[in-house]
């Protein structure tokens, strides 16, 4: 069995939109109205839907909630990552090597 679908409530649609497709290569295979839910597929068919978060009822996502994006070698991970430093993206750490790869939040 293989994980194929997510789907996560956020507080702006079409910003979480944008930066899926900007930095993950997702598109869009499915919208609603502008500002509602949208489906996204990358290369490999992996799902992810994006939907408003209610305003009586954000998402309280754990501290260490994340995911994963698994790249080819450890040069297409420091790409991104400053890729996403230039454009103003808050991140959290540096690149970090584990023994399963290399990673930055």
């Amino acid at each position: 069995m293989q994980l194929q679908h997510l789907s996560l409530c956020v507080p702006d649609v079409p910003a979480a939109h944008a930066f899926f497709e900007r930095y993950f290569a997702f598109h869009c295979i499915h919208s609603q109205a502008e500002g509602s839910r949208v489906v996204l597929q990358d290369a490999g068919a992996f799902t992810l839907v994006l939907s408003p978060a209610a305003s009586a009822f954000p998402p309280r996502y754990p501290g260490d909630f994340h995911a994963g994006f698994m790249a080819a070698d450890v040069a297409v991970v420091g790409a991104l990552r400053a890729r996403m430093c230039a454009d103003g993206v808050g991140l959290a750490t540096a690149p970090l090597s584990f023994g399963f790869g290399t990673a930055f939040y």
